[in-house]
């Protein structure tokens, strides 16, 4: 059952109370519509209590937390019965980057930009930087985030479902080994106006024809500067080449074909199947000219079909 902003679950839990379900109870949950209306959606955890999930307040979907991917300031979408759902555990900064100074370099003392330190990055706005500090002093080494006096431990922050991330190794390779189980629903990634740092949710190269990122979809011109874009990092495939490589929504509004372009392509090859845009390892930013995009949906790769607007 749906209330205002909670999901009774009591006959799917079969009386069982989801408080001893949730461990550890010191990190945060969010709930994933896995089939129905709103499948791909996502929304973050406030609260169990017995089998009633009580699901976070959000009045801002493109910034966290939470994390939702509606806005639920007047409360949960009524169209979320009978959908089915599963709760997951949020990964944090520590689960993908454990802080282990045999794998990472770390720095003491003070944040000194140039200094052999292991960084990694989120993007809000504008980049944030986080370091591995340890002061030697016997304490373990943690994640700090760049500009915090105090050195507190930033290790238990949440990175949410799509979340973007760039790694920044500074004096030699970091290996890193990621397990988990490839998704069998819909995403959901709404997109502000402007720059967002996106991950890829499924663990495989795709096209923005396979996104659905069609002229219907998505705002196109003939001018990248005034066009829906995607920027990715070529670093990761050629050392010599620290910079991104961007594509735009080519839409003339004339009798040419609106297409995917590369930024620097003067030949105007149509990209709209080029896999390369979106490596399944990398991250990507999408830029959005005219307007937010709320609803975008990314469906399954093996599946036909747009959801949402």
């Amino acid at each position: 059952m749906v209330g205002s902003h909670g999901i009774d679950v009591s006959t799917a839990a079969g009386g069982d109370s989801l408080d001893t379900e949730l461990t550890p109870a010191n990190v945060a949950y969010y709930v994933e519509i896995i089939e129905g209306t709103n499948a791909g959606h996502r929304f973050d955890v406030a609260s169990v209590d017995g089998s009633t999930v009580v699901l976070a307040t959000d009045t801002d979907i493109y910034q966290g937390p939470p994390y939702n991917t509606y806005v639920t300031s007047v409360g949960v979408p009524a169209t979320l019965v009978g959908d089915l759902f599963l709760l997951r555990r949020h990964h944090s900064l520590d689960d993908y980057f454990p802080p282990d100074t045999n794998t990472f370099t770390p720095q003491a003392h003070t944040f000194v930009p140039g200094h052999p330190a292991d960084r990694v990055y989120l993007y809000e706005s504008d980049w944030v930087p986080y370091w591995i500090y340890d002061n030697s002093s016997g304490t373990a080494p943690f994640w700090d985030e760049d500009g915090d006096a105090v050195f507190l431990d930033a290790g238990s922050m949440a990175i949410p479902p799509g979340g973007g991330i760039f790694l920044a190794p500074q004096e030699t390779t970091v290996t890193l080994v990621g397990l988990g189980i490839v998704r069998k629903n819909p995403f959901a990634m709404p997109l502000p106006q402007g720059w967002s740092l996106q991950a890829s949710p499924f663990p495989m190269d795709q096209s923005p024809a396979e996104r659905f990122m069609n002229h219907e979809t998505f705002d196109g011109g003939d001018d990248p500067a005034t066009s829906d874009t995607v920027c990715f990092w070529l670093g990761n495939q050629d050392t010599y080449l620290p910079e991104f490589r961007c594509a735009f929504l080519y839409d003339p509004m004339s009798t040419e074909t609106p297409r995917w372009l590369y930024a620097d392509d003067e030949f105007l090859t149509a990209r709209d199947f080029e896999t390369e845009i979106f490596p399944r390892d990398q991250s990507c930013f999408y830029y959005r000219y005219s307007a937010p995009k709320p609803r975008y949906v990314i469906p399954l790769p093996w599946c036909v079909g747009l959801i949402g607007e």
